[in-house]
């Protein structure tokens, strides 16, 4: 333990991972995540299953902030309030991959006051204009050869 600006700091725990978006999950998170990948692989499965393997290693408390983490991350999807289904880590990152290089090609775009329009759909990244070779091979990126968006 060590002392930083009057609070007592373990400096042995190990930082958190940040997932985009500024949703913090720590080691719990991540774990109980993985559990439930690699118990119910992709299946719909009811929250009253989910919160029974759960509580067997924490609160039920702890198990539904957990629960509602991973929905913000997209790493648990609902189905309806009382079904869930477990995203395989590529899908969930898939998307926020998307929206993340969106947001920086159109502040990119904006800063350099290019006449381009883009396009989030999905988990796609749609372009209107030329390009560089490189970005059709990118699969996040469908690009429509056209000066601007078809009306």
């Amino acid at each position: 333990m060590s002392l930083v600006r009057g609070k007592s700091v373990n400096v042995n725990q190990a930082s958190e991972p940040l997932i985009d978006g500024g949703i913090m999950m720590n080691r719990r998170d991540l774990y109980s995540y993985f559990l439930l990948l690699w118990t119910f692989d992709e299946e719909i499965v009811n929250i009253g299953v989910v919160l029974d393997l759960l509580t067997m290693f924490m609160s039920k408390k702890t198990a539904l902030n957990i629960l509602k983490r991973l929905v913000k991350t997209g790493l648990v999807s609902r189905i309806s309030n009382t079904e869930i289904i477990v995203n395989p880590p590529e899908k969930a990152f898939r998307k926020r991959l998307a929206q993340y290089f969106y947001n920086r090609l159109v502040k990119h775009i904006k800063c350099r006051g290019e006449d381009i329009r883009v396009e989030l759909d999905n988990e796609t990244i749609i372009y209107y204009g030329r390009v560089k070779d490189v970005v059709r091979m990118c699969p996040i990126f469908r690009v429509i050869e056209a000066p601007s968006k078809p009306d």
